[in-house]
């Protein structure tokens, strides 16, 4: 915890002296900690909050359906999940009485209400939530045997899965946590219905039974629907308090690379670039939510990208190969060249940065899951104000766009490349604060991110100690404390004197490095969720990555995708 961080700290600080010294400590840099959140109410005053997130919720659910009925099949194992799941969703967007079920549309439970219609059909979940039977053939490629139990669920599915009658669909589902499943192998069918009735046309949003997690029901079904909305994109950053440096109508394009192994979820490898864009409405207002059609070369809502995204083909593995854990020529660099991979991703890269032009665009990429594909993001490559890839020299990133900005950000990445922190008061007091921090230095333009400790981390006494136990805590901890991590952000490119004078366009209003890291901090706030790990189109577009499910021996196969256009 940050008290006894602090004294490991100058302890070191002191082992150290006088071959080396300390830096100064970074300080915040704006006061402007959160965006545009609502107020949160306090006592016995009317939950106002809850109605106005109400409110808007509706408003991003009506915009992503675009006049169409949502469509919801939710198959069950358990009433008490089928009851909650029920209940919350009239909740979280202020529906009104459920009206008669329709028998011959197969519709249990159907809201209309101020243009936005919902039909809900629930159903056991039976056969379709039971371990897949793979094959124990050691002698084939474990990524063949897990596709051939797949091509067997989606068979099962499309017999018990009713058609798309025009608008999304999205499938519920309750199934057994992946621990259930541990003792055999590949036997967790979560993926497979994922594909299965992805082929359909359907999305999909997974829930556990009570049995496999500690979460109260409600807050489970809450998370359930919040999510299914998300993979609608029926979500919007709130408005910013970053700075009038920040043009109106900025919109932010996130990438992601999708790297699978042998090891993954499908035993398949695959390299996939994912790119999302989010046009926020004006002053906040309800906006849109984008992903990159690679084929179409075309934006197409969040939802059709995950479908899309579901048909990424898949490798088919070298005769031969056997055994289990092996399968080694399916571990993706025997299979695919890193150059090539890299080529193509540079390729897609500067294709999409070519469409950005039309308006201000704030690029946003993770330098630790792309560099290995993008080699010039390594920290030894950057340039201010530039862009390179491959071999050729660097470029202005003003040649890609003149309102083209670009930022990088940096989290721990599994082998602790960002600091630990804690912060002080100078006074003896330590803990966490949230905000932007940096060195004061007006030129810099790297800067650290932390959030607000969320409320769903347990509640520890302050001044626990691991190492050493005080009189406030005689023995050792028996719970892990958790930390928030620090975020690095990196401006990378933005309107600098320098930038704005090689590009002709002096006279032109300078940017303020700080506004634009300020503005990546408050993307990582959100009214219905905790401060998330990165900001919000980031993370749109790593969750997106989780239908990319390559199935060994070709892509996707079955009914055609509904049409979830504009």
């Amino acid at each position: 915890m940050p008290g006894e961080r602090a004294e490991l700290d100058a302890w070191v600080e002191e082992g150290m002296r006088p071959m080396l010294r300390r830096v100064d400590d970074l300080t915040r840099v704006t006061r402007r900690n959160t965006p545009v959140l609502l107020p949160r109410t306090r006592g016995d005053a009317p939950d106002t909050r809850e109605s106005l997130m109400v409110a808007r919720r509706r408003a991003e659910l009506t915009r992503a359906l675009n006049g169409r009925p949502l469509e919801v099949e939710l198959h069950w194992q358990s009433p008490d999940t089928r009851a909650a799941l029920l209940a919350e969703l009239p909740k979280l967007l202020g529906l009104g009485p459920c009206e008669p079920a329709d028998p011959e549309a197969g519709d249990d439970h159907r809201w209309s209400d101020g243009g936005l219609e919902i039909r809900v059909r629930t159903r056991p979940a039976g056969p379709l939530a039971e371990a897949l039977p793979v094959s124990r053939d050691r002698g084939r490629p474990r990524a063949v045997r897990f596709a051939e139990a797949v091509e067997g669920r989606c068979e099962l599915v499309a017999d018990r899965t009713s058609a798309l009658r025009g608008g999304p669909g999205v499938v519920i589902a309750e199934i057994a946590g992946k621990d259930r499943f541990a003792a055999v192998p590949d036997s967790d069918p979560k993926h497979a219905l994922r594909i299965a009735w992805a082929r359909q046309g359907w999305l999909t949003q997974f829930v556990n039974p009570s049995d496999d997690t500690d979460s109260a029901m409600e807050h489970r079904a809450r998370w359930t629907w919040l999510d299914t909305f998300r993979q609608l994109g029926a979500i919007s950053p709130p408005a910013h308090r970053a700075g009038a440096g920040i043009p109106d109508d900025l919109q932010y394009v996130a990438l992601w690379l999708v790297r699978l192994t042998g090891k993954g979820p499908t035993r398949c490898p695959v390299r996939r670039l994912v790119a999302v864009r989010v046009r926020p409405g004006a002053g906040g207002g309800i906006g849109a939510v984008e992903g990159w059609d690679s084929e179409r070369a075309d934006w197409v809502p969040y939802a059709k990208l995950l479908l899309l995204l579901s048909e990424t083909p898949g490798a088919t593995p070298a005769t031969g190969t056997t055994g289990d854990p092996a399968d080694r020529a399916t571990t993706g660099e025997e299979t695919r060249p890193a150059e090539r991979e890299r080529q193509d991703v540079e390729r897609q890269v500067r294709t999409l940065l070519f469409q950005l032009r039309d308006r201000p665009t704030l690029l946003l990429v993770d330098a630790g899951n792309l560099r290995q594909c993008w080699p010039r993001l390594r920290n030894g490559s950057l340039t201010r104000d530039m862009l390179g890839c491959g071999t050729e020299p660097d470029q202005r990133l003003t040649v890609y766009g003149p309102e083209l900005r670009m930022l990088c950000v940096r989290d721990a990445n599994g082998r602790e490349e960002v600091a630990e922190w804690y912060a002080h008061d100078g006074k003896g007091r330590v803990g966490f604060a949230e905000g932007v921090w940096g060195t004061g230095d007006p030129e810099s333009r790297v800067f650290g991110s932390t959030a607000a400790t969320p409320h769903t981390a347990a509640k520890l006494p302050k001044g626990l100690m691991k190492l050493v136990p005080t009189a406030a805590g005689r023995t050792a901890p028996g719970k892990t404390a958790w930390n928030p991590g620090r975020l690095e952000l990196t401006v990378l490119g933005c309107h600098s004197e320098k930038a704005l004078a090689d590009s002709g366009r002096e006279g032109h209003p300078v940017d303020l490095p700080v506004e634009w890291a300020t503005l990546a901090h408050q993307l990582r706030y959100h009214d219905d969720y905790p401060p998330l790990a990165r900001p919000l189109p980031l993370h749109l577009a790593r969750l997106a990555g989780e239908y990319v499910l390559p199935v060994a021996g070709g892509g996707s196969r079955g009914g055609a995708a509904p049409d979830l256009g504009r």
